[in-house]
């Protein structure tokens, strides 16, 4: 098959529904898109604001429930990246969390569906950052899987371990026994968590700011009826 040069430098890639590849760049504030018919590639462009500290997208990016193509934005704090495969429109998602998490450096992600509950799984590590938090962060959606309604921020209790990769354990088990696996490289473990242990979340809502042809999207937290905060 055809070899496909890209600007610097693709860490991951992913298949929309209509089997189009995307690709993030590790190097560059772009996604490549390479189409499924034609072969041609298009770079998309992602304005990161300036808070972040490095201009990359990644590493991880999935297609994700809602059609649309997720990934991470390591240099951001809790950031993600998603466009819209149809439109290729693209938004920033700031996720935020507990003050006591300075900063959610986001790797890896994944998605489930565990007792009706919609969940994003994404994994926070200090793999390229010192001060980051090593973290599970849960993000639960409505059933349109386009609006945020929760937030969970848990902190791996080996912290300086560089975690990795986050996998969902679900097939063949009922909802108590579905997991989370996350890796740990600098520790050399594994780490699983019962997805059950994972429902409180802060309830949030979604402020949109449209800018260009890009949107920026915050959570802001809203009151617990149980007073939890995480």
């Amino acid at each position: 098959g055809p070899v496909s040069p890209c600007a610097a430098s693709p860490p991951m890639m992913t298949v929309d529904a209509e089997n189009h590849c995307w690709v993030a760049l590790d190097q560059t504030p772009a996604l490549l898109r390479i189409d499924a018919a034609t072969g041609v590639k298009t770079q998309i462009p992602v304005s990161l604001p300036p808070s972040f500290t490095l201009q990359m997208t990644g590493p991880a990016i999935a297609s994700g429930p809602d059609g649309g193509v997720w990934c991470t934005l390591l240099g951001g704090h809790a950031a993600l990246a998603r466009v819209d495969p149809a439109t290729r429109k693209v938004a920033i998602y700031e996720l935020g969390g507990p003050a006591w998490a300075k900063a959610l450096r986001l790797i890896h992600l994944t998605f489930a569906v565990v007792a009706g509950r919609r969940t994003m799984y994404a994994l926070a590590s200090d793999l390229l950052d010192e001060d980051g938090v090593n973290a599970i962060v849960g993000v639960e959606f409505c059933k349109d899987w386009q609006t945020i309604t929760g937030r969970r921020v848990l902190p791996l209790p080996t912290q300086d371990c560089s975690c990795h990769r986050v996998a969902v354990v679900q097939e063949g088990l009922g909802a108590d026994d579905a997991s989370i696996v996350v890796t740990e490289m600098a520790s050399s473990k594994l780490l699983q968590v019962k997805i059950r242990h994972l429902t409180a979340t802060t309830p949030v809502k979604m402020v949109s700011t449209v800018d260009g042809d890009q949107t920026l999207v915050t959570l802001e937290d809203l009151e617990e009826d149980a007073g939890c905060r995480c």
